[in-house]
């Protein structure tokens, strides 16, 4: 299989199933039988076209007779990744763009519309040096079309980064929100940690002192994911778990643990005499956390509980030292990392997530010994979602304040006026995430 018929076929079942990216890449990748060049290019494939999207509908627009809306889903898709590989992929020859397009065709798209496809990407081939996706005349008059247009995002999507941050910082952001992430991983056990240092495609980093960089993906970085020897985490995501502060012997629940990345970061940090209890509805989530748990060594300090949190909570009086409600949002923080998440969030989603968001709060907020600390976490940038739930617990609970970080935490530049933390691609290497932490004092 070649490495543009795997990304085909990923993007088929992204559009087709709504599979999310990641996990749809990664399970053709382990059938697939490719080199690290192939698999690279594959990747950068799938996540390149998708984040792209809009952009590349507009250029394949102008240059297909009846419009976009006129082609066979197959087509399209086979058009899109042509298109993407010609603008936007200097490294690739536009002719092997063309001539692979055409045979791609030939086996999954409709036979007849060869000379279709061959006929489009040619002619976006001899217009590539000019093209503009975009029209300048939009950066005074239009600005939200203007950034979404050109950086292929959503309008609602540029206007609330507008709003937030200010035109010339949501262009460079909306810039950054295309790139691919980088890949950080963290180990999960001693000898992992003394092992990575030594590898030359590993760079490791002052802190958080758990977090190496990988410079290029081998099969020994590969393996060591496969054998739970370490994570792939965000830089963002180990920088949360810092935040929580959790030390040797604590107590931790995980409220929304997901499939358990910061679960099993938590339980590192408790250490033997530690727990963490991790709250999760979907069950084939924790299964996952299980797994991993077991192949690391982690299991005995790791409860899990298949249940809502707000449930659970009402229905179990333990305290804890430290929580974690990392809470379903948005997820327009993960958009180098999830590009399709562009496509099928919708503003209207946000009130409904809001109305989730304030319950796991104060479920959490239920749980929290005298002292304890209770970090809300999400990966978004809406304020309604951030710092609006925060005022609105510290409003309702006298009996919570904000708290300092711990002692040993340390990321320049990256706490707002509040005392939140807030990490982003530009300054931080991170994924968007948005981060309180406060204190029970009754």
């Amino acid at each position: 299989m070649s490495a543009r018929q795997l990304a085909f076929d990923v993007l088929e079942r992204i559009d087709e199933s709504g599979a999310f990216s990641d996990r749809a890449l990664d399970a053709e990748l382990d059938r697939a039988e490719l080199g690290d060049k192939d698999r690279g290019l594959a990747t950068e494939l799938v996540y390149g076209t998708l984040a792209r999207r809009r952009s590349l509908d507009v250029i394949l627009d102008e240059a297909v007779h009846g419009g976009v809306d006129s082609l066979d889903d197959e087509v399209h898709r086979i058009l899109r990744l042509g298109a993407y590989q010609i603008v936007f992929l200097s490294r690739i020859p536009d002719h092997a763009a063309v001539d692979e397009s055409v045979e791609l065709n030939q086996n999954r798209g409709e036979p007849r519309a060869g000379s279709l496809v061959n006929a489009v990407l040619r002619t976006i081939a001899d217009e590539a040096d000019t093209l503009e996706w975009w029209d300048e005349a939009d950066l005074d008059r239009k600005p939200v079309r203007y950034l979404g247009q050109r950086y292929s995002l959503p309008n609602w999507i540029t206007n609330r980064m507008i709003q937030i941050f200010g035109f010339e910082r949501a262009e460079v952001l909306a810039d950054a929100l295309n790139d691919r992430p980088p890949l950080y991983i963290r180990p999960l056990r001693d000898e992992a940690h003394d092992m990575l240092p030594l590898l030359e495609e590993i760079t490791a980093l002052e802190a958080p002192t758990s977090a190496f960089r990988v410079d290029s993906m081998t099969d020994t970085i590969r393996e060591g994911l496969g054998a739970h020897r370490w994570i792939a985490q965000d830089i963002g995501s180990q920088w949360i778990t810092r935040w929580v502060g959790a030390e040797r012997g604590d107590t931790v629940l995980d409220g929304c643990a997901g499939r358990g990345g910061k679960t099993l970061s938590l339980a590192l940090d408790v250490g033997l005499g530690g727990k963490v209890a991790a709250v999760e509805p979907d069950a084939w989530k924790l299964d996952d956390l299980q797994e991993t748990a077991e192949g690391a060594a982690l299991h005995q300090r790791i409860e899990s509980h298949p249940d809502e949190l707000q449930n659970w909570s009402e229905s179990n009086d333990e305290t804890f030292e430290r929580i974690l409600i990392d809470a379903p949002c948005s997820s327009l923080g993960l958009l180098r990392r999830r590009p399709e998440v562009r496509w099928r969030r919708d503003e209207s989603d946000i009130p409904s997530l809001v109305a989730l968001q304030r319950e796991l709060l104060e479920a959490g907020a239920d749980r929290v010994e005298p002292g304890g600390v209770l970090v809300y976490s999400v990966c978004t940038f809406t304020s309604e979602e951030g710092y609006k739930q925060v005022d609105r617990l510290l409003e309702s609970r006298e009996d919570f304040e904000r708290a300092e970080p711990s002692a040993d935490f340390e990321v320049e530049g990256t706490l707002d006026e509040r005392g939140d933390l807030r990490l982003d691609p530009l300054d931080d290497d991170s994924d968007i995430f948005y981060s309180a932490r406060l204190r029970y004092v009754p």
